[in-house]
């Protein structure tokens, strides 16, 4: 995951100022996260690599994992889409 300087600034603002805030932030960042990696592995399965990029370049978690273990990388090598899998591992997603 990567961590902006401007995001941890905005989180010591809020924690200091209210930390029943910082807890509904923090739930909601875990689910915008949550939901950016389901959309990931869902493109991965299909073997979309510009949808991959697009969610990618957007700051979505390329080690994402499923439930179950299985990561876009997993999907990726099993639809058989060499770019994508490529896209994943240059992103930094674990082989």
């Amino acid at each position: 995951m990567r961590i902006r300087a401007w995001w941890v600034a905005a989180v010591v603002a809020l924690v200091a100022t209210s930390p029943a805030s910082a807890r509904t932030a923090f739930a909601q960042t875990d689910d915008a996260a949550r939901l950016d990696a389901d959309r990931l592995i869902a493109a991965a399965k299909q073997g979309d690599a510009e949808a991959v990029r697009t969610l990618l370049q957007a700051g979505a978690d390329a080690g994402a994992a499923e439930a179950d273990g299985s990561t876009g990388l997993l999907w990726a090598v099993y639809s058989d889409s060499y770019e994508t899998a490529q896209l994943l591992l240059e992103a930094g997603a674990d082989p």
